[in-house]
């Protein structure tokens, strides 16, 4: 999108990666760690 509109892109910031579940306390991630990183 920021591509399209030729804005430039300084960075992204990581939210909710992931959630503990209230039932077994197990940090579950939606993305694969790491993906952001550079």
């Amino acid at each position: 999108m920021f591509q399209r509109v030729k804005v430039p892109l300084l960075g992204i910031v990581e939210n909710m990666s992931y959630f503990v579940c209230d039932g077994c306390e197990k940090k579950h991630t939606f993305f694969k760690e790491g993906v952001g990183k550079t």
